[in-house]
């Protein structure tokens, strides 16, 4: 049994009558051992050096442990030796009485030793009680331990096929001249033989016996064509084995390996072109021939897994052209391109990234970031190159503004973007990009959207137009969102954005959001919603007539997707103030259907008044006019109309700019009455009208 003491006993006893307690030697301190093994062929042994504990080590009746330098010498050293793979379990095999406190001790062990074998050994510092037995006996912590013998290298071990008969091969193994660890065998050393093995057969092949380290030897085999074949090998010698090397390989002619470096482009037409570096190998070590190899092309929504039936197959070129024709609606995808001949489906390789392919998408472009449950998606497909843009549903400000509704609605709140980003240049700012929007047909493109104007608050926002490549770039918008704002209030602001530089193509919508590095201003996260994009054409065919001794302008109303035909005008002549005119109330009777998509109709029909517009005043006789109208959909103003020109009191009829043939000239004066034969000099009207139906006014002098 172990004696325990506590301190009060100890100190009250070596104070009152010098009594030492008895000692109990510490561990041995593991940084001391060093296992080695020595090479003397038959002869070989273990060596041991380790240092003797200075230390006791006693237990009290509170669980510690202290420690004492011990004054006197150690009773005995017991040297334990274990062996797992051969069922050895702490044999003695060596003991040293007496030991000075942090002496030196050398040992070696040689008996019934066994070369390939990894052996333990345990040194226990023990006191001898009085009944001569071991006692107060501690174990060395964690065995060091050492392999008896020699590990040989691994032998290498290759294959070649034969191109003339491709059911032959020849397996070549190298025998190895240094251990494990890359040390050169020691003097008297030898390999007994090098073991092959077919793993596939489960059978050996005959041995390289005694082979010389670092020479090479070949065998030649036969296998059925078409085979999967594994050779092993391992070295072995009288004091160790080593590990198993295999080669692997087809027997014969083999799938090519993956193609490599797969690239995709997207092209001005929306098409997209993969190329990719043809294999150079077999995959499995067979004989590859490069002219057979033929190429299929799928596209993925992971990267890894193919996506439908392939896009393109048997395909000898290392290029692609996807022309998308078959999908009805922007998506992301990987590009997949797999290698395969006659003799099977080979390796593959993708695009690291993902693009945004098929058709652009159509005006209107509208996004509420609403899809999604709980946690709210955009509704189309954006990218984001910086910061940590994210569409959410949750915040202070979407609260505050009252457009969350019931906030236990989870699934139909409203979502929206945040663009949280970091202080810095422009160029370091957080980014959002739309897919590609079609603006083709478009005549006069605007972009809508909200942002929370919080007060003070000193990030800014730029909204970029990317063409179909990165030179075409063009930046339309450079805004304050907080501009306006008022402290303690938090609304949404709408944003109006012309587009102009988008008519003719195709364009994506980037929002950047940026701010200044300066600590004394406000930053805070910029808000996004409610996007929106849409045509707003202006007026294009306009006409000027009499009706009941008054002037009347009229034209051709124009419309759009989102609001129907606009809900007001603006008239400006040449040097005076615009005058505005705007759709009166409905009344009963006079109502029309008309779907908006603005806003937050979504496309719901709604009745708005049935109205012709036009513009009754007071024309003077004889005088030259020149007038612009521009078109207002709800609060979003199109372009002025070009330049249109009439007489005061002449009625011109449909006047279009543009004619190619004359069909006939008429002539009128000033209070205009039509002139049969002017007088030369005469100032009259001159009224050309063309083969295609469009008529000219001008004033001449005849």
């Amino acid at each position: 049994m172990r004696k325990i003491y506590t301190l009060l006993a100890l100190a009250a006893a070596t104070a009152s009558t010098g009594f030492a307690m008895e000692q109990v030697p510490g561990a041995v301190d593991k940084k001391t051992v060093v296992l080695e093994f020595k090479f003397d062929g038959e002869n070989s042994k273990v060596g041991g050096v380790f240092v003797a504990p200075t230390n006791s080590e006693e237990e009290y009746d509170n669980g510690d442990w202290v420690s004492h330098p011990l004054t006197e010498n150690i009773d005995v050293i017991r040297v334990y030796r274990s062996c797992r793979q051969l069922l050895e379990y702490s044999k003695e095999v060596a003991s040293y009485e007496n030991v000075e406190p942090g002496a030196k001790i050398d040992f070696e062990d040689s008996e019934d030793l066994k070369f390939g074998y990894e052996y333990s050994y345990d040194i226990r510092p023990c006191k001898i009680n009085k009944e001569g037995e071991d006692e107060y006996e501690t174990t060395y912590g964690s065995d060091p331990s050492v392999f008896f013998g020699i590990s040989p290298a691994l032998p290498k071990l290759s294959s070649e096929q034969n191109t003339e008969d491709y059911t032959k091969v020849t397996i070549t193994v190298t025998a190895p001249d240094t251990d494990k660890d890359g040390n050169p065998f020691p003097e008297g050393f030898y390999l007994s033989k090098i073991n092959l093995e077919d793993y596939n057969e489960s059978s050996e092949l005959d041995p390289i016996e005694n082979p010389e380290p670092g020479k090479s030897y070949s065998l030649d085999l036969t296998f059925p064509e078409g085979s999967s074949k594994s050779i092993y090998a391992k070295a072995i010698s009288p004091y160790g084995e080593s590990q198993t090397a295999y080669v692997q390989f087809v027997v014969g002619r083999d799938v090519p390996a993956s193609p490599t470096n797969v690239q995709a482009v997207r092209n001005e037409d929306g098409s997209m072109t993969i190329t990719w570096d043809a294999p150079e190998e077999g995959k499995n070590g067979g004989i590859y021939d490069p002219d057979i190899t033929y190429y299929t092309v799928y596209r993925s929504e992971n990267g890894y897994s193919k996506f439908g039936d392939p896009i393109a197959d048997n395909l000898t070129a290392t290029t692609y052209t996807d022309n998308c024709e078959d999908l009805t609606e922007p998506k992301k995808y990987y590009y997949l391109v797999y290698a395969a001949n006659q003799f099977g489906i080979g390796g593959y390789d993708y695009t690291s990234d993902s693009y945004l392919v098929g058709p652009d998408y159509q005006l209107p472009y509208i996004e509420h970031f609403n899809s999604g449950g709980y946690y709210k998606e955009p509704d189309n497909i954006w990218t984001y190159k910086g910061g940590y843009p994210q569409v959410t549903d949750n915040d202070y400000y979407k609260s505050i503004t009252g457009v969350n509704g019931d906030y236990n609605d989870y699934y139909n709140r409203e979502g929206f973007l945040k663009m949280q980003l970091y202080r810095g240049e422009y160029e370091d700012g957080s980014s959002y990009e739309s897919g590609k929007i079609d603006f083709s047909k478009a005549e006069y493109p605007v972009l809508t959207f909200h942002t929370v104007g919080v007060y003070d608050n000193s990030h800014r926002i730029k909204v970029q137009l990317q063409g179909a490549s990165d030179s075409e770039k063009s930046e339309v918008a450079d805004l304050l969102p907080s501009e306006g704002a008022v402290e303690g209030e938090h609304v949404w602001k709408k944003n109006i954005v012309a587009l102009e530089d988008a008519v003719g193509g195709s364009a994506s919508i980037t929002f950047f959001a940026y701010g200044p590095a300066d600590d004394d201003l406000v930053h805070d996260d910029i808000f996004i919603d409610e996007v929106m994009i849409d045509d707003y054409p202006t007026v294009k065919e306009m006409k000027y007539d009499m009706v009941d001794g008054k002037s009347v302008l009229s034209w051709t109303v124009p419309s759009n997707k989102s609001f129907g035909e606009p809900d007001a005008y603006e008239i400006s002549f040449e040097g005076e103030e615009p005058v505005k005119i705007e759709r009166p109330a409905a009344t009963e009777g006079e109502e029309k259907e008309v779907a908006l998509l603005s806003d937050n109709n979504d496309g719901e029909e709604v009745n708005v008044a049935a109205w012709t517009p036009s513009y009754e005043f007071d024309a003077t006789p004889g005088k030259e006019y020149s007038v612009k109208v521009k078109p207002i959909y709800g609060d979003i103003p199109s372009k002025e109309s070009e330049n249109y020109e009439f007489v005061g009191n002449v009625p011109s009829g449909l006047t279009v700019i543009g004619i190619d043939k004359v069909s006939s000239v008429q002539y009128f004066d000033v209070n205009g009455f039509r002139v049969e034969s002017p007088a030369k000099g005469q100032i009259v009207i001159k009224r050309i009208v063309g083969e295609n139906g469009a008529v000219k006014m001008q004033k001449v002098i005849f």
